[in-house]
């Protein structure tokens, strides 16, 4: 297409965009304009025409990210996708198949996103659904997901994040946090006992794909009265991680599961 055809500022647009998603840390007006070649009046006009329209956010001290619309196209075009609707199904399936709640959830930024959910019981005061935020340092999914990242950017997400005390039993002491990532990192998997609800054993495993990276994350809600149900825990335990190892293997995954690689 001849260049005549094409508007610029749209481009300009895109490009922003493509260097907040591809930048590992947010990004401040000076250097988004010092890698776009931009001057600085440039810069900010397109930093306000996606701020109004949802597609940036600005955060503590004057930095943009992608804003939740980004993200929100990304999952309708996941729903198109035949191997989300795989995952959706399977684990629509095990959760009516073991009559507990589901939960799958994605990390944007410091925040742990829902994407799906399927309910059978509430054990927080407000319903999850797509959409919702989840805490990243108690949630079981939360917990699968921090735990996945390099030890220099966990150490950027712990410091930027709150460690709300959720119940008496939230881990909420950074070296406790530390030594808990690592506990899930040898076994695979995250467990949030009653850290998220005094009524709720969580258990969080991780989607891995192909280059062995943790993408995503599912988890299941017990309630604690079934946690002394040794035989009956074990056994929702092992058809649980049977999803996560199927939903990795659709994403090219075919090594040991349940695993997390750094």
């Amino acid at each position: 297409m001849s260049n005549n055809q094409l508007i610029k500022s749209v481009g300009k647009g895109f490009a922003l965009l493509e260097l907040l998603v591809r930048s590992a840390d947010p990004l401040t007006l000076t250097q988004i304009a010092k890698e776009l070649g931009h001057t600085k009046t440039t810069t900010q006009r397109l930093i306000n025409t996606l701020l109004a329209l949802g597609y940036l956010k600005r955060i503590e001290g004057k930095r943009y990210v992608p804003g939740n619309k980004v993200l929100a196209l990304s999952f309708q075009l996941l729903q198109k996708d035949n191997l989300y609707k795989q995952a959706q199904s399977l684990l629509e399936k095990i959760s009516d198949q073991l009559a507990y709640s589901i939960t799958l959830s994605v990390m944007e930024d410091n925040e742990i996103l829902v994407v799906y959910r399927k309910e059978k019981a509430r054990y927080l005061p407000y319903a999850i659904y797509t959409g919702s935020k989840l805490p990243p340092h108690c949630s079981a999914t939360g917990k699968v997901l921090l735990s996945s990242l390099p030890d220099d950017k966990l150490e950027d997400v712990l410091s930027r994040i709150v460690l709300t005390k959720v119940t008496p039993k939230t881990i909420t002491d950074r070296t406790e946090i530390t030594q808990e990532f690592n506990k899930i990192r040898q076994r695979g998997y995250s467990v949030s006992n009653q850290e998220l609800s005094l009524d709720l054993y969580a258990i969080g495993i991780p989607l891995v794909d192909g280059r062995g990276k943790v993408v995503a994350a599912a988890g299941l809600s017990v309630p604690i009265k079934d946690k002394g149900d040794k035989a009956k825990l074990s056994s929702s335990m092992s058809a649980f991680f049977e999803v996560g190892r199927q939903i990795s293997l659709g994403l090219g995954y075919d090594g040991p599961y349940p695993q997390i690689n750094l």
